[in-house]
């Protein structure tokens, strides 16, 4: 090559390795920047987070939840007995969640608030009509495991005083 040729292509040469060089640092100074305190973070993760280990599948249990001690009836049956005033019925319908509107078969509607476990049953009565001698009353009783029966007894406080008595509801 002649030197007439070298003094036109030298600029060019210069100029391409500059930028080579330029290129150079500037790669091995981003390189630097980032590995002066350590490795951060996963390696070799892709974009989108997986670094190619195998993650279980994630399952719900299949688990049910516990029956609650009871659902529910529409309607019970409901025997009462003393010694004193005699024997009473009352159909209990159901209204909401576990209120029931008891009539009874003298005419008098209570109210009430019905709990029935796996071996027990509660109620808690407030009379809302009748004659003058309204009652609230509690409830409490054994249920026979696996069918829709209870027994048990129950103090009535009324305007005209109070009373115990025995109770058996089906439902």
């Amino acid at each position: 090559m002649d030197n007439q040729m070298r003094n036109a292509i030298a600029p060019f040469g210069i100029a391409v390795l500059t930028v080579l060089a330029v290129t150079a640092t500037s790669s091995a100074s981003f390189a630097q920047a980032g590995s002066t305190g350590g490795t951060i973070g996963k390696q070799d993760k892709s974009l989108s987070g997986d670094d190619g280990t195998p993650v279980p599948p994630r399952n719900t249990p299949s688990v049910k939840p516990a029956p609650t001690t009871s659902s529910f009836p529409s309607t019970i049956h409901l025997n009462e007995h003393n010694a004193t005033w005699g024997d009473w019925s009352a159909t209990l319908k159901r209204k909401d969640s576990n209120i029931y509107e008891a009539l009874w078969n003298k005419g008098e509607i209570s109210q009430m608030a019905v709990t029935i476990g796996q071996v027990s049953m509660t109620i808690e009565r407030r009379d809302l009509s009748g004659n003058i001698n309204l009652c609230r009353g509690h409830y409490t009783g054994t249920r026979v495991p696996g069918t829709s029966k209870a027994s048990g007894e129950d103090v009535a406080v009324c305007a005209l005083g109070a009373a115990t008595n025995t109770w058996e509801a089906s439902w």
